[in-house]
């Protein structure tokens, strides 16, 4: 199922602008420079998404990061 991303660009911008509007509380990033774009943590929920498995049901999936998927009840860290 990932590799139907492969075609997409990483979004750096999209990391680096939804990053501080989390730490201020905002559900959107400051900056929004290419909608088509994806970076880790928006690729890792849409494969489980696509499997009818919602890894985090309360964020906004366009701004979806690391933190919103630690938070996953359903997730668990591997060491």
């Amino acid at each position: 199922e990932a590799l139907k991303y492969q075609h997409k660009k990483l979004d750096h911008a999209g990391l680096i602008t939804n990053i501080p509007s989390r730490f201020l509380g905002l559900s959107k990033p400051l900056l929004r420079f290419e909608k088509n774009r994806l970076w880790c943590s928006k690729l890792i929920y849409k494969v489980y998404a696509s499997q009818n498995i919602e890894l985090v049901t309360s964020a906004n999936i366009d701004n979806i990061t690391s933190e919103d998927l630690s938070r996953s009840g359903i997730l668990q860290k591997v060491y």
